[in-house]
């Protein structure tokens, strides 16, 4: 079957997948799994260790000790725990492949998803290519009823990204690594603690076309634990709000963009305060009850 897969395509060109990893201990044989799947062999595996106190490094040389196909190319970095960007950065260092994609720790590959993306960037006149996801539970038996699975005309694309209308989930996106060399000819995105994702997305997408797959072709695993989904204090959530707006100012001189879009991102950074403050006096308002009715 591999081999067919490796006929249609008639191509060999290697595809990096960058892993930021801070303690996956849990989650990450599952991922590990899913890549070592894959029906696309030519794969550049980087493991970014951002200071993990956990058995992270052990699970993942444990995997290459097991790991029988030669075209799998694992490699594991380590760096003083920073952020998910600080990590992406360090893998962009050892970039070898033609082709670029990156995934967060916890969430599982279908074992098309590397496939089907390079037969579409190489059989369509395109830079960029998304997938559609599912959202599961934890132990990834359960897909829960909210989906990705959408196609953006690809002309709004960038702004829905810029405006935070759509999730820009880790492990949907493919490109050629060009594509990123173009927009950063160092190959170092800007840092953030809002993440990695905007960095590596909104600058492309502003100069080059994103297709689209229609298949689902990750499982986007849904916990507390992880960076996105852990409950914040109403302080954490207004910082990240002021991140992610510092961080689309920030790109903004790396996007082909007009300088309007500085307005756009004031009018996020309002939208989303004005949702933080409404959400916080619901549950606030809600608690007053519970607790009135406790004493009565």
């Amino acid at each position: 079957m591999r081999q067919y897969y490796e006929r249609e395509l008639k191509v060999n060109k290697y595809v990096t997948i960058l892993i930021p990893c801070y303690n996956g201990e849990k989650y990450l044989p599952d991922l590990l799994k899913s890549i070592e799947k894959q029906t696309y062999r030519y794969l550049q595996v980087i493991l970014i260790d951002d200071g993990s106190t956990d058995n992270s490094k052990n699970v993942f040389f444990n995997w290459v000790s097991s790991i029988n196909d030669k075209k799998i190319k694992p490699e594991y970095h380590y760096i003083n725990h920073s952020n998910q960007s600080a990590a992406i950065n360090e893998g962009l260092k050892y970039v070898k492949g033609f082709y670029l994609t990156w995934v967060d720790a916890d969430d599982v590959l279908e074992k098309d998803a590397i496939y089907e993306k390079v037969l579409f960037l190489t059989k369509e006149d395109y830079q960029i290519v998304y997938n559609n996801a599912i959202y599961y539970s934890e132990d990834l038996k359960e897909p829960n009823n909210l989906v990705f699975n959408y196609k953006i005309n690809e002309d709004y694309l960038f702004d829905y990204v810029f405006k935070g209308y759509i999730p820009c989930l880790a492990g949907i996106f493919m490109m050629k690594v060009d594509v990123l060399k173009k927009c950063y000819p160092t190959m170092k995105v800007p840092e953030s603690d809002a993440g990695q994702n905007l960095q590596l997305l909104l600058p492309p997408l502003s100069y080059f076309k994103c297709g689209y797959i229609d298949k689902s072709l990750l499982k986007y695993r849904k916990h507390q634990e992880s960076h996105s989904n852990r409950k914040r204090t109403f302080l954490e959530s207004k910082k990240r709000i002021e991140d992610f707006y510092n961080l689309l100012i920030e790109l903004i001189p790396y996007c082909e963009c007009s300088d309007d879009y500085r307005n756009l991102a004031k009018e996020y950074f309002k939208r989303e305060n004005e949702r933080l403050l409404k959400e916080t006096a619901n549950i606030g308002r809600k608690e007053y009850e519970n607790r009135n009715c406790n004493i009565l």
